[in-house]
């Protein structure tokens, strides 16, 4: 199946902002518009990046170019049957309990869109657009930096993010790019298993009345 030109467009993000928090409370709607003009201000330009840009390299190597990725029917049901229907549809309306249901039917209609999108490096409209809600932390609420914005974006993207982000990780960790050091968004580690590792240097060093340095970095 070939999908017409015409569903895809640029890859530019368009965030539709909507009202999260300020929708239970029905109170200070002046605060409510102040805070989401500013929230959409510093979310927007998150999302923005220079085409002119380079591209870090990486270091050590030369590391193998990964191989490319193919979806198949199989997997895009499997994604499917598994999805939690619980959970919120995105900007497309469409619930995850129909997806789920429909995953035979469906998963023949998602493989060649998913593995056309990935030969073209162009996405559909509807994919590319999120309902961004701004979650109160604390302090002030008029500040919009005491918020912290939650995007929900369409299940469909979701699991194409999910099959390049799975064959990334598997490319990284089967030629050892990663550091060993990294523990965050990497199967099997934690902040735990990097809180434990700590520990367990820090009271080594003390054992042995070796002096220790620490440098924190908080961004």
């Amino acid at each position: 199946m070939v999908w017409p030109p015409s569903v895809f467009t640029s890859l530019t993000v368009p965030l539709a902002l909507c009202d999260g928090y300020f929708r239970r409370t029905h109170a200070h709607s002046h605060v409510r518009t102040h805070v989401h003009t500013q929230l959409h201000g510093r979310t927007a330009a998150r999302t923005h990046k220079d085409e002119n840009e380079p591209v870090p390299e990486i270091p050590g190597g030369p590391y193998p170019i990964a191989d490319e990725i193919v979806v198949t029917e199989k997997g895009v049901h499997k994604l499917l049957s598994r999805l939690n229907t619980a959970k919120a549809s995105g900007p497309d309306g469409i619930p995850n309990h129909i997806l789920k249901e429909l995953a035979p039917e469906l998963s023949r209609v998602l493989t060649p869109l998913f593995n056309q999108t990935l030969s073209t490096g162009q996405l559909p409209d509807d994919w590319k657009r999120a309902n961004v809600s701004p979650i109160f932390k604390k302090d002030d609420k008029h500040l919009a930096s005491n918020y912290r914005p939650v995007s929900l974006t369409c299940v469909c993207s979701k699991l194409m993010e999910h099959i390049i982000v799975s064959n990334m990780m598997k490319h990284l960790d089967t030629h050892h790019i990663l550091s060993d050091l990294q523990h965050g968004f990497r199967q099997r580690r934690s902040c735990t298993t990097q809180l434990l590792i700590t520990v367990s240097q820090l009271a080594k060093f003390y054992d042995e009345n070796v002096q220790v340095d620490i440098n924190v970095l908080v961004y």
